[in-house]
């Protein structure tokens, strides 16, 4: 499915990539159901991969978030055309994430948020041969992660950061040599 990506806060080579999204998932068999519904132990694996190599500091690569998650949970009506997926690590979801531009090593929570419109076809009963199956949908959702996860550095960005602090240090010591003499 075509999406655009952004990552927030990040360069504008990062922002509104033109991208594909594959979602898989599956839930546990369901019986019953009519009505509005929350189904848990929904599970899969979420991939934006970018249509083109992105290259951004060091890194270069096309995985721009794949999400790992289970024990979410889908939401929804019986007959309606909207739902949505829901899940957090501090709920008791299991969520974890990869990219080629975030580095999540530090990640200690986090959690997931998607709302489906135009489902078509409509969520069946779960009770009766309907029961839900494949369906197509209007995808928007955001994740996030504690702490928030900051752009993979290059070798040489640190370099610059440290020879950087360096100059304004010497430059201090000589303003204050100036001033006492």
């Amino acid at each position: 499915m075509p999406v655009i990506f952004s990552i927030l806060g990040a360069p504008p080579v990062l922002q509104g990539v033109a991208s594909t999204l594959k979602l898989d998932a599956t839930l546990p068999s369901q019986t019953g159901g009519s009505g509005a519904f929350s189904l848990s132990g929904l599970s899969g694996t979420m991939a934006f991969t970018a249509n083109d190599p992105v290259s951004y500091l060091s890194a270069t690569g096309t995985n721009l978030l794949t999400v790992f998650f289970s024990d979410a949970a889908l939401n929804g009506t019986i007959g309606a055309s909207t739902g949505g997926v829901s899940g957090s690590t501090v709920g008791g979801s299991t969520i974890s994430f990869t990219s080629d531009f975030l580095d999540f090593s530090a990640l200690t929570a986090a959690d997931m948020s998607l709302s489906l419109s135009a489902v078509f076809s409509t969520f069946g009963n779960f009770g009766t041969p309907s029961r839900l199956r494949n369906f197509r949908a209007t995808l928007g959702g955001q994740f996030s992660s504690d702490p928030a996860q900051a752009l993979i550095p290059e070798p040489g960005t640190w370099a610059m950061l440290v020879a950087g602090f360096g100059l304004v240090g010497v430059s201090v010591r000589r303003r204050r040599r100036v001033l006492i003499a």
